[in-house]
């Protein structure tokens, strides 16, 4: 098994969210699948295709889950800092939304990101 492999398994047995991660990721292998059979019978585009839409679903729901997923609240400091810079927000992740916005993915050829 491999180092990845078993990083997942640990995130899927720990996490609180462990039958949503197991739903995407049968999601994620399904749609893959069907673009390998697809190129197989000539649609050589599809796999990108499939990609892009596993992509497009990851980048989704790390946003869900950074607007409505449940985190420890925000230490009295971080608040005051916030109401400091004219922030009223208590939702963690959540200030200026920056990071909201610049969750992303991409698909690199074999040996690009290494």
């Amino acid at each position: 098994m491999t180092a990845e492999m078993m990083s997942l398994r640990g995130v899927l047995e720990k996490s609180a969210d462990a039958d949503l991660l197991r739903e995407m990721i049968g999601f994620a292998a399904e749609r893959l699948k069907k673009g390998a059979i697809a190129a197989f019978s000539g649609d050589l585009s599809a796999p990108v295709k499939a990609l892009n839409e596993v992509g497009l679903i990851g980048v989704a729901a790390v946003q869900e889950r950074m607007t409505y997923g449940t985190f420890a609240p925000l230490s009295e400091r971080t608040l005051a800092a916030r109401r400091a810079r004219g922030r009223t927000g208590e939702k963690p992740l959540i200030d200026t939304a920056q990071m909201r916005r610049v969750v992303t993915y991409s698909i690199l050829n074999k040996g690009q990101g290494e």
